[in-house]
């Protein structure tokens, strides 16, 4: 379990959110070959977080986040954070899974490292996930990337202190909604082998 996140997810015991290794990830990746990492194309350094979405001991869905240093910007921080591939197991889809990775992901990021870094992108490829990362404050970059909707947020411009309240209230609403849609779906499930 992530630490910072622990007291999030206490009314829910059957669910965890925790640091994956690469192997889960490529469990998952497997899944949607069409999804296309930004750390598959960068050679320099970055730290690579992967977070997995558990009920028990089963991985619902993951996230990973990359924070890159960008060299030629003058100032500190220097250092972005990219919110990179967001799977969902497909019968985990439509309960709200995506929607707590993503603000989880983001709020350990703030949480951890908001004073040490300027922004955050993504690419959501989703007008649900696009609706959602406007509700995190994103703002949309007018660089166009295929088919995608290509969102920012500048901390340089936002309350750090503020953001980490909006996210943490917007995890509390996405837990509470996926814990119940979680047991709603095993109950039917539980019905139905009977």
């Amino acid at each position: 379990m992530i630490p910072e996140l622990n007291d999030l997810f206490a009314l829910f015991p059957d669910l965890r959110l925790t640091v994956a290794d690469k192997a889960l990830c490529k469990k998952f990746h497997y899944g949607e070959p069409q999804l296309v990492s930004c750390s598959d194309n960068f050679e320099g350094e970055q730290e690579e977080e992967i977070l997995v979405l558990y009920e028990k001991d089963r991985p619902l869905g993951m996230v990973t986040t990359v924070i890159r240093e960008n060299i030629n910007k003058p100032a500190y921080p220097k250092n972005y954070a990219r919110l990179d591939l967001v799977i969902v197991d497909k019968k985990y889809r439509n309960i709200g899974v995506a929607r707590l990775l993503i603000v989880c992901s983001l709020l350990k990021i703030m949480k951890n490292q908001g004073h040490q870094i300027y922004s955050i992108s993504c690419l959501a490829g989703h007008k649900t996930v696009a609706k959602f990362m406007k509700e995190l404050h994103f703002q949309e970059h007018h660089q166009k990337e295929k088919n995608f909707w290509q969102g920012i947020l500048n901390l340089e411009e936002n309350s750090l202190e503020s953001l980490i309240g909006l996210y943490r209230e917007k995890a509390e609403k996405c837990l509470h909604w996926t814990g119940y849609q979680m047991e709603r779906k095993n109950k039917i499930a539980q019905h139905d082998s009977m």
